[in-house]
C-alpha cells in the first residue's frame, strides 16, 4: 500500500509540474515563437511555440518530439506527405498548423492529441479524408481545411460538441455533401463556397 500511495504522489507531482509550465491562452499569444530547431533544442523545457515554416520539411523532425512543453506547432508550406504516430507524443499540442503541405489524411494517433483546439491543414490539395478516431478530440474548437479534397467526415465526428467552425472554402460539395456535413455539425459554422450541381 505504501508503495502505491508512493506512486500516485510521484505521478500528481509530475502532473502538477507539468501544468505549471503550460501557459493559458494569453500567455501563449505573448510567448516568443522558436523559429529554428537548433535554437529551440538549445532550451527545449521553455519552448512553447515552434515555427518550422517553409523549411523544405518532408517528415517532422524528431527533435520536435522531444520538446515538453510545446503548445503550437507551425509547419506551414513544406513537402510533408504524412504525419507518423509519433504525433502523439506531443500530448500539450493545442495548435497545429500543417498547411500548404502534400498530406493525403492524417494518422489515427491524432486522436490522442487531447488539447488540439485548432487544426489548420488547407490547400493541401490530396487531403480527402480524416480517421473516426481522430473523434476523440472533444477540445477541438477551429477546423481549417479549405483547398482540400474533403467531401465527408467520419460518422464519429458527431460526437465533437466543441468544434464550432469549420472552413470548407473552395471545395467542390454537392448538395448532398454540404446537408450531410450540416447535419452531423448542428452546433457549428460551416463556411463554404457555392455549391456546384455535380452529382452525388
Amino acid at each position: 500500500m505504501k508503495h502505491i500511495f508512493c506512486l500516485l504522489l510521484s505521478i500528481g507531482l509530475l502532473l502538477s509540474a507539468q501544468a505549471q509550465h503550460l501557459l493559458d491562452s494569453t500567455s501563449l499569444s505573448h510567448e516568443y515563437e522558436y523559429k529554428s530547431l537548433q535554437e529551440a533544442m538549445a532550451n527545449p523545457d521553455s519552448v512553447h511555440k515552434l515555427s518550422l515554416k517553409r523549411e523544405k520539411l518532408t517528415s517532422i523532425p524528431e527533435e520536435v518530439y522531444s520538446l515538453p512543453y510545446l503548445q503550437e506547432l507551425d509547419l506551414t508550406n513544406n513537402k510533408i506527405k504524412t504525419l507518423p504516430p509519433e504525433i502523439a507524443r506531443l500530448k500539450n499540442l493545442s495548435y497545429l498548423n500543417v498547411s500548404k503541405n502534400l498530406l493525403e489524411t492524417f494518422p489515427k494517433e491524432m486522436g490522442e492529441l487531447s488539447k488540439l483546439q485548432t487544426l489548420i491543414a488547407s490547400q493541401n490539395e490530396d487531403l480527402s479524408s480524416f480517421p473516426p478516431e481522430m473523434s476523440k478530440l472533444d477540445k477541438l474548437t477551429y477546423l481549417d481545411i479549405w483547398g482540400t479534397s474533403v467531401g465527408e467526415f467520419p460518422t464519429e465526428w458527431g460526437k465533437m460538441q466543441n468544434l464550432k467552425w469549420i472552413d470548407l472554402r473552395t471545395i467542390n460539395l454537392n448538395k448532398e455533401e454540404k446537408a450531410a456535413i450540416e447535419e452531423l455539425f448542428p452546433q457549428a459554422k460551416i463556411y463554404t463556397s457555392e455549391g456546384c450541381n455535380c452529382g452525388p
